[in-house]
């Protein structure tokens, strides 16, 4: 958003379509959960972020590497979750 020098406000928003995809209920569900838990405005915003993401990842690696290091990434995302929990000081 920008203002001019006759005090109008102009807003640049890109062209958008609207496309509708099918998907589980499960998958719907942690997605509202998601949004909302990760400060995102919509639903919508957090997919557009994600396909986003997920383009430029596959422009750089292909499918099979790129699950590959997603996969490598929460496991490793898990140990460090279960060696925190494992050095929090116990309640006595």
């Amino acid at each position: 958003m920008k203002e001019n020098a006759n005090q109008i406000i102009e807003i640049e928003i890109p062209l958008t379509k609207v496309i509708s995809i099918k998907i589980d209920v499960e998958t719907l569900n942690e997605t509202n959960i998601i949004f909302k838990k990760k400060g995102f405005r919509s639903r919508s915003e957090l997919i557009r972020e994600a396909l986003v993401t997920y383009i430029e990842l596959l422009k750089k690696f292909d499918r099979d590497e790129l699950k590959k290091i997603v996969s490598a990434l929460l496991s490793t995302n898990d140990v460090h979750k279960r060696d925190k929990k494992d050095k929090a000081p116990q309640p006595t």
